[in-house]
Order: structure tokens, then C-alpha cells, then sequence
């Protein structure tokens, strides 16, 4: 009860972060990638406690802190280039608002599941830009009325 109430906690602060956060674009779905990201790392670390660690075996071990290693790792790398795009630090920067979220912002339901569904394609997979433009073959839908 206390770690799914921790897991909750942990998920949502991390997702108010992130979409709180400015970045040299202003990229919805990059943003959605990194939130993803950040919950699959929260619930992994949420599955290691006293009761599963003396469940497992020391390969499976391994292989969780693996998982846990490989989704920092994946987290450091997409909030880099989020916040600072070519890897520049600098604190001051204008921020371009990407194409991704201009359709966000659209408001349109069939539009924002495409959107979606765009966010999640390769998500295990360290991939620079807008998921927006990444080789896949998934359509942009629209409803009859976009604002």
C-alpha cells in the first residue's frame, strides 16, 4: 500500500516537473517520451524491495539494476536535449515551439491519439528530435472540426 502510494507520488511530481519545464523547443511529444521514460524508471524502482530482492536470484538482480542504470541513462540523455538542445548549457535561450505541439494545441481528439501513439514508437530506443519526425508509418488523423 505504501510503495503503490510512494509510486503515485514519485510518477506525478516527475510529470509536473517535466511539464513545467522549458526547453529550447517546446516539444509535446518529446516531453511525453521523457515523462514515459521517467515512469517506467519510478515503477522499476518501486518493484526492488526486501520482499522481491529475496525472491530473486543474483542474475535477476543484475538485470534490474541494469534496467534501472539503462533508464537513467535514457532519461539524462532526453532531458539534455530537450532543455538544451545541441548540448549547450547556457541558461538563456529563445524557445521555438515545435510542430507537434502547434497540432497539440489544436485541441483535436483524433489528432492528439495519433500524437500519442507517435510518442510511444521506439520508445526504449535513444532517438534525437521530435518523435513527430521519426521514420514510422503512423498517420495523423483529424476529426471534421480543428480549431
Amino acid at each position: 500500500m505504501i510503495k503503490r502510494g510512494t509510486l503515485t507520488y514519485a510518477s506525478s511530481m516527475l510529470k509536473k516537473g517535466l511539464n513545467e519545464a522549458i526547453g529550447v523547443v517546446d516539444c509535446k511529444l518529446r516531453k511525453m517520451r521523457m515523462i514515459k521514460t521517467g515512469k517506467r524508471l519510478v515503477h522499476t524502482i518501486c518493484e526492488i524491495g526486501m520482499n522481491n530482492l529475496s525472491k530473486w536470484n543474483e542474475k535477476e538482480v543484475s538485470e534490474i539494476m541494469e534496467k534501472i542504470e539503462n533508464l537513467i541513462e535514457k532519461l539524462k540523455f532526453q532531458w539534455k536535449e530537450y532543455r538544451y538542445g545541441n548540448g549547450e548549457t547556457s541558461e538563456t535561450f529563445e524557445v521555438i515551439k515545435c510542430e507537434c505541439t502547434i497540432l497539440w494545441e489544436k485541441e483535436d481528439p483524433k489528432l492528439k491519439k495519433s500524437l500519442k501513439e507517435i510518442s510511444e514508437f521506439s520508445s526504449f530506443d535513444l532517438i534525437s528530435g521530435c518523435p513527430l519526425n521519426y521514420k514510422h508509418s503512423i498517420k495523423l488523423k483529424f476529426s471534421g472540426k480543428v480549431k
